[in-house]
């Protein structure tokens, strides 16, 4: 198994309305490609979130020919 690992910071002001559009928007999209099995999202601990929240995507690929191929 790959994990396609994607790290992003968020303003603070529309974290929410970012982690909505993700769950049930972009995530679905992605995951409907069939080129993923599986996804974590998690948001990341740290000190300095005063510039952002900071987001972690990952999604799962059985192989590297579907992670390659998406």
């Amino acid at each position: 198994m790959y994990i396609y690992n994607v790290t992003l910071k968020v303003d603070t002001e529309i974290a929410d309305e970012w982690l909505q559009w993700m769950r049930k928007v972009h995530i679905p999209d992605v995951l409907a490609t069939g080129y993923f099995a599986g996804h974590r999202l998690s948001r990341l601990l740290d000190d300095g979130e005063l510039d952002g929240i900071t987001f972690v995507v990952q999604y799962n690929a059985a192989d590297i020919d579907q992670f390659l191929t998406y």
